[in-house]
């Protein structure tokens, strides 16, 4: 009974949702009810992440063989967790953008001249100075940091050990060189205009292979789906006894 009562709910859930696309007037009010559930559920789920997030740091905060490293970033998460929801329970999560006028003297003329220049600022502490201060700039060196890694993968990847790294390294060679004025310059020699092929491939070929793959993954969500709505795939449910 107990994998049997999931694989129910799950199949008669499934059934109701698909329906609903079918006869929106026959099945609105159930499908806006699962809606409303699954945001309850979702909420509960968030609620439990932050718990299991505090538990694992506290542990590692806590258990005498952690490296020194690991306490200080488990306080950081912790603090930081707590910070980030006491503001933003009191302060709220909306921007509160006020106008400022500022006056300026400019001396590179003659006489000088008073300019003034309009600015914007957030005054709410979560969003002006957490998330728009702190968060978006580490965020934005986490992803530049990502170059590097994109580079040396990069460079293991174009090595034309076979004949698929070899058209992929051309491919490659061929974009990169079309996407910059000195690519034109250096075949123009040869009355090529490397440019277009690099539109060609990427407007033709690689859009032909995209269409292709999100084909073929959307034969497989359907094929997931109907596993899941028969009770075929038992997985989300775990392991029996």
């Amino acid at each position: 009974m107990k994998r049997e009562l999931p694989l129910f709910i799950t199949a008669i859930t499934g059934i109701l949702i698909i329906l609903n696309f079918v006869f929106p007037e026959l099945t609105g009010g159930i499908t806006e009810t699962l809606r409303d559930w699954t945001i309850m559920i979702a909420s509960f789920a968030i609620l439990l992440g932050i718990l299991n997030l505090i538990i694992v740091n506290l542990r590692k905060s806590l258990e005498p063989i952690t490296h020194l490293e690991d306490r200080i970033f488990s306080i950081i998460v912790i603090l930081s967790l707590v910070l980030t929801t006491i503001i933003g329970l009191i302060y709220g999560i909306k921007s509160n953008i006020q106008s400022f006028v500022v006056f300026k003297i400019n001396n590179d003329y003659i006489f000088p001249l008073i300019e003034t220049e309009f600015l914007k600022r957030d005054t709410n502490i979560f969003t002006g100075v957490i998330f728009n201060s702190v968060y978006t700039p580490l965020n934005s060196a986490t992803f530049s940091l990502l170059a590097f890694f994109i580079a040396s993968a990069a460079y293991r990847a174009f090595r034309a050990k076979n004949f698929e790294a070899l058209i992929l390294l051309l491919s490659a060679a061929i974009i990169m060189l079309g996407r910059v004025p000195i690519g034109d310059y250096i075949f123009s020699i040869f009355g090529i205009k490397i440019s277009l092929i690099s539109d060609y491939i990427i407007s033709v070929l690689n859009a032909a292979a995209q269409r292709a793959i999100l084909i073929a993954i959307g034969i497989g969500t359907i094929i997931i789906s109907l596993k899941l709505l028969f009770g075929v795939e038992k997985s989300h449910i775990g392991k029996g006894d």
